[in-house]
């Protein structure tokens, strides 16, 4: 058995399964894709690589958010450098501050780290990799994306052996997404776990002592914080695909649901997913606690009716808890909290998030982009990264159950519960496309065109029909 083997966690609850397409579709996948985009690449590659820098000092993520940002950091000459390809956050600009002094005095390494928004990053790079014009040596990529491009993305594990990778102290739903066909193809950067982020003050002032630990007691707190029109209860995503469908999983998991049987069979279906859509019908159309323009409301919409005063609680990434620290934006510092989503069976189960590191299979220095995508993960600098408040998506379970970082960051005790039960999410290339059925069936079941169980029957049988085509149950 090799090394690397032998340093993933042997509890099979903490290592859950992944489906991967036939080695047949999953070729015949990247080869379309390719086909597609190979027309464009030198156009639209050479035109995105040759777009001057824009450095925006000063400028936060929120104000940069719907806008295209490219900018270019680098360091003093070294004897070696790397590119990087970044998305625009403030957790990467932390980082590479923080990293890029030691690391280059460490390994002799220069990092030249462009930075770019997400959307950009995942309609630009499909597009390079495909056509063999990717000049980067490492590419930050969310993670439930990364199948699609597996393809392109180095095997890594020469160098886990090599350098002696604990994988295990890595969160276990976090590496399946940095796996395929049984190689590790990136490191886990940085996580998501799904939060109920509230107003502490809000929840105060009504007598509401503790966030729900079940669904029945986060209805019960919703009804006595809700005052409309200042203040409602609760906010969901309508707008976005990943948004009211993630709600939706946060109930279907965390109340003993699942999404597909072990043979891919779509579950959502079940009797327990219909009990979850009926909640947040309800929550909008009978209890009337939901945000009334919840439908139309994106991430940012929504975040800013919760720090704006205005919604007492939204589910949602840590980086909503982060933001609410702003007192450029928000007037609820210092009141907000962060707590695992409630649970009819286990409370914060549902499936992690994140982004990982990759090394395209083009770089002619891939050790070297190994060595950065390992040193800026080490627990030592995630934990000096959210101590500068830079983010708090630590992926090392050290880090998130750091007894210092509980004590100054009060979501921490939430994340640590959250990552301990958390799983691991689909993992293959046509799930954004169920998930986007799901989301448009979802919008019927809120405008009542659609029972709830209508709504999920017609989705699961969309769904199947997806992976039927792709060979799934060939």
């Amino acid at each position: 058995m090799k090394k690397s083997e032998k340093k993933e966690s042997e509890d099979p609850e903490q290592n859950a399964e992944r489906a991967d397409p036939p080695e047949k579709d999953r070729r015949g996948y990247l080869k379309t894709v390719g086909a597609l985009v190979a027309g464009l690449a030198v156009g639209g590659a050479a035109a995105w690589l040759g777009k001057p820098a824009e450095r925006l000092p000063g400028a936060t993520v929120t104000e940069r958010v719907t806008e295209t940002v490219t900018e270019t950091v680098t360091t003093t000459t070294a004897a070696k450098e790397i590119s990087v390809l970044g998305v625009d956050c403030e957790q990467t600009r932390k980082i590479l501050d923080i990293t890029r002094e030691s690391f280059e005095k460490e390994f002799g390494i220069t990092v030249n780290m462009e930075i770019s928004g997400t959307g950009e990053i995942m309609t630009k790079l499909p597009t390079m990799l495909a056509a063999a014009a990717c000049p980067y040596d490492v590419i930050v990529y969310p993670g439930d994306s990364a199948p699609g491009l597996a393809e392109y993305f180095r095997p890594i594990d020469d160098f886990i052996e090599k350098y002696d990778v604990r994988l295990d102290e890595f969160v276990p739903a976090l590496m399946g997404y940095v796996k395929f066909k049984d190689q590790i193809i990136g490191l886990p950067w940085r996580s998501d776990f799904f939060l109920h982020v509230y107003n502490e003050e809000a929840y105060e002032n009504v007598g509401i002592e503790k966030p729900a630990e079940t669904w029945s007691e986060f209805l019960e707190n919703a009804l006595q914080v809700n005052d409309p029109p200042n203040m409602y209860a609760f906010a969901a995503q309508g707008k976005d695909f990943w948004g009211i469908t993630q709600e939706f999983f946060a109930y279907l998991l965390s109340s003993g649901g699942e999404m597909f049987d072990e043979n891919m069979m779509p579950m959502i279906n079940s009797d327990i997913g219909v009990e979850a859509l009926t909640y947040y019908v309800d929550l909008f159309h009978v209890h009337k606690v939901t945000h009334p323009e919840s439908m139309a409301l994106g991430y940012m919409e929504k975040l800013f009716e919760l720090i704006g005063g205005r919604v007492a609680s939204i589910f949602e990434w840590p980086w909503s808890w982060t933001e609410a620290q702003n007192p450029e934006k928000s007037v609820i510092v210092g009141k907000c909290g962060g707590w695992t989503v409630p649970g009819n069976v286990i409370p914060g189960r549902m499936f992690a998030g994140g982004w990982g590191t990759f090394i395209p299979k083009e770089s002619k220095k891939a050790e070297e982009a190994f060595q950065w995508c390992n040193w800026i993960t080490q627990p030592k600098w995630e934990k000096e990264v959210v101590m500068r408040k830079g983010d708090t998506c630590p992926v090392r379970i050290a880090t998130l159950n750091d007894p210092e970082l509980a004590a100054e960051f009060k979501v921490f005790e939430g994340l640590s519960k959250s990552s301990s039960v958390c799983i691991q999410g689909p993992n293959f290339p046509e799930w954004n496309e169920c998930r986007q059925i799901l989301f448009r069936y979802m919008h019927d079941a809120y405008d009542e065109k659609l029972t709830p169980k209508e709504t999920l029957d017609k989705a699961a049988e969309e769904w199947h029909d997806v992976l039927e085509k792709a060979g799934y149950y060939a």
